[in-house]
């Protein structure tokens, strides 16, 4: 197949138009790649935190645990010992 001048002037013009476009559209893809890595990494180092959060109240919770006192109710307390020969 022969390929006049102006054609081949026609095909070499779309094809540096087009290069351009599909450079950028492959940017686009590995951008969007990029980005949805990013995304995944900050999810984890998120949910490392979160891990990590948590652990600390849970230690904090047992710590403080045993200093909290409950109000002591006739109901919810049996009755106080009593010693043979006392009463009140």
């Amino acid at each position: 197949m022969y390929l006049g001048r102006r054609d081949f002037i026609t095909f070499l013009g779309g094809a540096i138009t087009a290069l351009p476009i599909a450079w950028l559209a492959v940017r686009a893809q590995q951008n969007d790649q990029v980005r949805a890595l990013q995304l995944r990494v900050l999810r984890l180092r998120a949910e490392g935190a979160a891990d990590k959060i948590e652990q600390f109240i849970h230690e904090i919770k047992a710590q403080v645990a045993w200093t909290t006192q409950l109000p002591w109710t006739a109901a919810s307390s049996p009755s106080p010992p009593t010693l043979p020969g006392f009463t009140s």
